[in-house]
This record gives C-alpha cells, structure tokens and sequence, in this order.
C-alpha cells in the first residue's frame, strides 16, 4: 500500500518520534510511506530508505492527484500533534491513539492562544450534554477536573479507525464512543539487551561515579512531577540512611515547570541522586545496563503504554510501577504488607510469575518507600522479577507483535468507509478559503480546492 504517516520525528525529543523511528523500517518492508512532518523535511530525520519526508501542507494536493490507500496518524497528548488535527478530521484514515486523554494537548492548544471560543466548541463537541463545564477549565478551578473529559471524540468519530494499544483502554472507548471502530495494537520493543551490557554498565557507572556495588534505582524519560519524581525523591530520602548502597539515577530532559535540583536540595541528597540528563536512544540501554531496578511511575495518567517500563521489562530489569487500571491485567506483586500477587481473575485463571512490583497511588508515601527498601536489600527478587519480565516482553511486546498488529489493522482499515461522523463544525476550516476567495473572480477552482470533493 501507499501511506500516508502523520508523526513527530527526531531531532524533535519525543517518545513517539522514537516509536515511529522503530516502526518505520517494518512499514517499509510492505508499504511505500510518505512522511508527513511540520518540520522543515531536510532537519526530519528518519531511518534510512524507510520514508520520503514531505510537508504536511503537501498532503492536500498530492492526495488529490494520487489518494493514498491509507492514511496513519500518530496521535499524542503534546504539541507536536497540533498539526495534524486539521488533516485527521478532514483525510479519514487509521487514528493509533498513544494516550486515552488529550485534554491537557487540546486545551492548551486553544486556550494558551486565547481561543476561548474554540475550547467551548471541541468541549461542546465531545460532551454536548455537559457543555457549561467548559468554563470550569476556562476560569483554571482544576487542571485535574478537567481529565473527565479525554477529548477524543473528534479524533474517532471522523477516524475510519482508531487504535489503542491496550484492551482495557479499547474497551472503555468503545463503551464511549459506540460509533467509533476501536483495534488494539500490541505495542512492541527492540530488544536492548547487547552482549556488551556488562560492558556498558561498567562505562556508565565508571561515567557518573557510581561504585560497582551500589543498587541504582533508575527513572528514565521526561523529569516531571507526572513522573511521581518529588515522591521518589522523598523516598529515597528516607532509603538512604538505611541503605548505603542505594542511589538514584534520572535519565532525562528537565523541563521548566519543575525543578529537580531544588527538590535535591530541599531533601538533602546531591550525593545520592545523580541527573543525567537527556541521553540520545542509543544510549537508553546503556544506561540501562547500569540500573538494577527502574522506577515506572505516573500519576495523573493519560492511560498510555510506557514504553520506558517496556524497555525496562524487556532489559530484565525489576520494575516498580503505579497500580493503574489499564495496566490490571499486568502479574504483579502488590507492595502491601503482605506483598501479594495480584488475583488470577486477572490472568484468565492462571498465576503468572509476577514481572513488577505495584504501587497503590493512594499510599504511596509508605509503600513506595518500603518497595524500594526491599528490592534494594534482596538481590534475588530482584534477579526473579528480572527474568520474569524479561520472558513476559519476549511473549507479548516485541517488535515483531506490533508490526504483526499494524499490518492486520492498516489492512482492516484500508477497507472501511469513512469515519462515522463528519468534521466537528470548529474544525471544518481546511486551510483553502484564502486561495478560494483569490481565484473566485477568474472562475478557476483546482480540484483539490473543492469542499465538494466533486471534480
């Protein structure tokens, strides 16, 4: 098939732009893909031979002369997707949806604007009956009031298909949205484990000054309270005295609503607790390779599937994560004090070997910091939950099973009418009335001007 992909790409410091950079060269095996960026296509960088990187702005005319079979769309919880809602709504294609909440993207996207007006209208359009709501976000009583409301109905009501890579976020959709078409991809990751790990966890540590000996807790990507960062810090705050060895390792870009260093300051552990910084994807499972248990925390969530704990898993790393609803069907041990495994229901009957350790949001100040004592003082669940994970990646998130998934569902979605409702109204504006109104006088309209469709 011909594609069409819609997806931030690097140098852009995304995790998307990376999954896409992992996807591309599987899509190429079968498809001709035609990048589309709104980045200057000479700074996209994209594997080699796996894409033609063009403007997104290109989209409407070479469509128009030769319509794609498919069109994908990579759609996140950031501003490097603001680009592609004009399209999506408009060019029906295959919606892959990485976060279950978009509100936080699309309300800054009108409202840091100023765009009040816009707000209401998309706010309106996903939830018509609790529309007045809106001025709830718009006077700021809560940031975390507003997440009851996802802001995914324009995305697949106009989507032939959309697709999630969880059963339990495709579930609640469905429930949602009943006339939207949901699939779920598995998602996948390159194995990062090399022969030279040993290696590469000498170097890191040798780099950052850390003993060969200590057990180094890892959080890896964005450095944000999202990331539960001020709530690890505080534990291993309480970790250190008690457990020498312990240190800290945060692997990642800073960002500027929060300051990590004066968090490091406020607890006292400059000496424990070291700050990478960004390190490049080549780098990931270096440094990797120098952690023995990596912290995969969020809270709010946005229901997506970190792909830093998939990293994580698949390098055998024990792991500690939030106890979240859409990550129920995992095998975990649930850090309470009985640590128990989580309930066979969850696993069709059957009692996996637990491959994480799960933190209850709710008390988390005590049972985050007890997890990490643990784990810090007991190499062998630490090895058993490694190798656990690393068999429980092997079985269900290798590259093979998301490009196994992609073909299944691009297929599926190839042959499906357009999405079940039109263009939301404050969405309709396609970017051509200026040329419109320009070549009106002459009685000249291009095809792929017409708002018609008609030739």
């Amino acid at each position: 098939m011909r594609i069409a992909l819609f997806a931030p790409v690097e140098p852009r410091k995304s995790g998307i732009a990376s999954y896409t950079a992992a996807l591309l060269p599987w899509m190429a095996r079968r498809h001709r893909i035609d990048l589309f960026t709104d980045e200057t296509p000479e700074r996209s960088h994209v594997p080699r031979g796996s894409a033609r990187v063009v403007s997104a702005h290109d989209i409407v005319w070479r469509h128009a002369r030769d319509p794609y079979d498919l069109i994908v769309y990579q759609l996140g919880n950031s501003p490097a997707h603001n680009y592609m809602w004009p399209y999506l709504v408009r060019y029906a294609g295959l919606v892959v949806i990485h976060d279950g909440n978009l509100q936080a993207a699309r309300g800054d996207y009108f409202l840091l604007r100023g765009d009040v007006e816009g707000y209401r209208a998309e706010f309106a359009y996903e939830d018509p009956r609790h529309a007045a709501a809106a001025e709830l976000v718009i006077a700021g009583v809560s940031r975390t009031l507003r997440l009851q409301w996802p802001m995914l109905r324009a995305a697949v009501s106009t989507a032939r298909t959309a697709a999630v890579h969880n059963p339990w976020l495709a579930a609640r959709l469905r429930g949602r949205y009943p006339d939207a078409h949901i699939e779920v991809i598995r998602p996948g990751i390159d194995d990062p484990v090399s022969e030279d790990a040993g290696t590469a966890r000498a170097m890191v540590r040798a780099r950052h000054g850390l003993p060969p000996e200590a057990v180094v807790f890892g959080a890896f990507g964005w450095v944000t309270r999202e990331k539960r960062v001020p709530q690890i810090l505080r534990a291993m705050a309480g970790l250190a005295d008690k457990e020498q060895s312990a240190h800290l390792l945060l692997v990642g870009s800073a960002v500027d609503h929060y300051d990590v260093r004066a968090d490091l300051r406020a607890v006292g552990l400059e000496d424990r607790v070291t700050v990478a910084g960004y390190v490049d994807d080549a780098d990931v499972a270096r440094y990797l390779s120098a952690t023995d248990v990596c912290l995969c925390l969020r809270w709010p969530t946005m229901r997506e599937t970190s792909a830093t704990w998939l990293r994580a898993l698949a390098a055998g790393k024990a792991t500690i994560i939030t106890d979240l609803a859409h990550t129920q069907d995992v095998p975990v041990l649930s850090a309470t004090a009985a640590w128990t495994r989580s309930a066979p229901e969850a696993h069709g009957g059957a009692s996996p070997a637990p491959v994480a350790v799960a933190v209850d949001i709710c008390d988390e100040g005590h049972v985050l910091p007890a997890a990490m004592s643990v784990l810090a003082r007991d190499p062998d669940l630490r090895q058993r939950l490694g190798a656990a994970a690393r068999a429980y990646w092997a079985a269900n998130f290798r590259m093979e099973h998301l490009a196994e998934d992609y073909e299944r569902v691009m297929s599926a979605a190839a042959a499906r009418p357009t999405g079940s409702s039109a263009a939301p109204p404050h969405l309709d504006e396609d970017g051509g009335q200026r040329a419109r109104d320009i070549l009106k006088p002459f009685d000249v309209l291009p095809n792929f001007l017409r708002r018609d469709g008609s030739d």
